[in-house]
């Protein structure tokens, strides 16, 4: 008996959906095709995969398995596909990346760009995220590459980590401010007014959340500016 591949992936997003209908529209195909699809599966295996309901689909304990399963075949499928392009070269095919608000800001948008310049066909997806969820989707495989903070991160033995470079921080105020042409500026100072900027990582929240006015720690020890870009 052959499962293929393509029906894995319209189980499992019927997991995920719990709806024909949203299913069929994720997977970009007709809401009777991906009924015929799930149909002809269970009638291959022998099993109901899905109990229907009037609220929508939950799978069964053999659904449940074929899903548990099904996860760990596609991302095997997903890794054999990028060993296959890393040894072909990396100018074409995909490449996945997250990366924390920070860093995309600063930095990771900007080396994208130039990569794309280089190398036009490849495909490049970025998501942003926190820094924990990062290192899990690495870890994971949901991802290539991860761009973070990850100082506080427990699982530095399973990665396998470069530094980037340091950055510079720059602040400026509008002309009027009551900070404008003071030669001399302290952190406290600038602690004493809102700032405008990204989520900022756990490293920086300690110091920036000593002003009450700049902003507040947040979610995983981030630090949430005042007024947000």
């Amino acid at each position: 008996m052959t499962i293929d591949i393509r029906l894995l992936r319209q189980v499992l997003a019927l997991s995920k959906h719990r709806n024909f209908a949203r299913a069929a529209e994720s997977l970009h195909i007709s809401q009777p095709a991906l009924s015929r699809s799930i149909a002809g599966l269970e009638q291959s295996l022998g099993v109901q995969l899905f109990d229907r309901t009037s609220g929508g689909v939950e799978p069964t304990k053999c659904g449940q398995t074929v899903i548990d399963r099904g996860q760990d075949i596609l991302k095997k499928e997903r890794e054999l596909r990028r060993e296959i392009l890393l040894i072909q070269g990396i100018e074409v095919g995909e490449l996945s990346i997250g990366a924390g608000p920070f860093p995309f800001e600063i930095s990771v948008s900007h080396a994208v760009a130039r990569l794309i310049t280089r190398n036009p066909n490849l495909q490049i997806r970025i998501d942003k995220d926190s820094a924990p969820a990062i290192v899990n989707r690495v870890l994971s495989g949901d991802i290539d590459i991860g761009v973070a903070d990850i100082r506080h991160c427990e699982e530095f033995a399973r990665l396998t980590v470069e530094f980037v470079f340091e950055h510079a921080i720059a602040c400026c105020c509008r002309r009027g401010h009551p900070l404008a042409g003071r030669r001399s500026l302290s952190l406290d100072d600038l602690l004493n007014f809102p700032i405008v900027g990204t989520v900022m990582p756990p490293a920086l929240a300690a110091l920036l959340s000593r002003g009450h006015a700049a902003g507040r720690k947040r979610g995983h020890q981030e630090f949430s500016p005042g007024h947000h870009r």
